[in-house]
């Protein structure tokens, strides 16, 4: 998001290092709220980076820090700083423009590789004569604020994410909206994947990855048995171990049921307890070998076992007695 750095000086000669869109207001803010004058100031160039640059500053000047983002140096010194950074005043590619029967759509990506559509745009294409009223019905987390630079001043802008974008060109009836549709699905979407490097926001891709981990999960440690039940805490113990083998991070035991649905299986309540039982297979726990041939894979399961033991989750009575029989049948086994 465009924004400038801005340093200033108190008259008790404390250095302040930040960064906002609307510096003069900030900086007045600054003086109001601490009841001191500002001496000095500066201003950077409006840039894409004044977010890294300022933390660089902090981390720079970090020893001499007295509260907050005040700092006991000179003045100076912090502009020379800031002033050795590369100030990112353009915005290569991350703006696109589109031409709709002569009407534009600007599109941009951010840094997480999500894609935004400019509101008003879309609102003119489509003739809706009320954009603000249009945002009240807007998912609020995929609304941005974003300034946009010209030629010669700069402008705030509402853009808003691919699935509020949705929402807006499909909530509407006219006849403009089905040809706006199908230009944005074979013009608009190819093209920024193409040169704007478009893609699946991290979220979604990191969902996908966890969704194959789950799988590949299945395959290790699921034996299919159509007459069999396991509780859901021993699936998820065996989960527990199985991902501490192959160094990934565990999710929830609710993760894993809402996984073990997608797979198709069944859960119900099971006797003699009603305690939580999922369908049609027996676990195979390869870090955990059922039956130890030798001291190292004992050893494997017992640390396994105290890893989840520490994980903080309350276990039943009933099953930390479960949890140590079967640890002293393992034991057995070996002697």
């Amino acid at each position: 998001m465009l924004s400038h750095l801005y340093i200033v000086e108190s008259k008790h000669g404390l250095i302040k290092i930040g960064r906002s869109s609307c510096p003069k207001r900030r900086i007045a803010e600054i003086a109001k709220a601490t009841g001191t004058a500002v001496v000095k100031q500066y201003l950077s160039p409006l840039c894409l980076n004044a977010k890294e640059v300022e933390r660089y500053l902090h981390k720079h000047f970090a020893e001499y820090r007295q509260q907050g983002e005040w700092f006991k140096i000179k003045f100076q010194t912090a502009v020379n700083q800031a002033k050795k950074q590369d100030f990112q005043t353009e915005e290569p590619s991350k703006l696109m423009s589109f031409e709709f029967e002569s009407n534009q759509l600007r599109t941009m990506v951010d840094e997480n590789g999500e894609l935004w559509f400019c509101l008003k745009d879309a609102c003119d294409i489509l003739k809706i004569g009320n954009p603000s009223q249009l945002l009240k019905r807007l998912n609020k987390s995929g609304v941005i604020s974003n300034e946009v630079a010209f030629e010669r001043s700069v402008a705030r802008l509402n853009f808003i994410n691919e699935p509020n974008f949705y929402r807006v060109i499909f909530g509407s009836r006219k006849k403009e909206a089905v040809i706006f549709q199908d230009w944005v699905f074979e013009k608009v979407l190819p093209s920024i994947r193409k040169t704007g490097q478009y893609s699946l926001p991290n979220q979604q891709l990191k969902g996908k990855v966890e969704q194959k981990t789950f799988e590949n999960f299945i395959a290790d440690c699921f034996i299919p048995d159509s007459t069999n039940k396991e509780r859901a805490r021993d699936i998820y113990l065996v989960y527990q171990g199985w991902c501490l083998h192959n160094k990934c991070e565990a999710r929830t035991i609710q993760w894993v049921g809402m996984q073990l649905r997608k797979q198709g299986y069944n859960k119900s309540k099971c006797p003699p307890n009603g305690v939580a039982c999922w369908h049609g297979f027996r676990l195979n726990n390869l870090a955990c070998p059922i039956n130890p041939s030798n001291l190292e894979d004992l050893q494997s399961y017992l640390s396994a076992l105290s890893k989840n033991l520490a994980t903080g989750i309350q276990y039943s009575n009933a099953e930390l007695l479960s949890l140590v029989n079967t640890a002293n049948q393992k034991i057995m086994a070996i002697q």
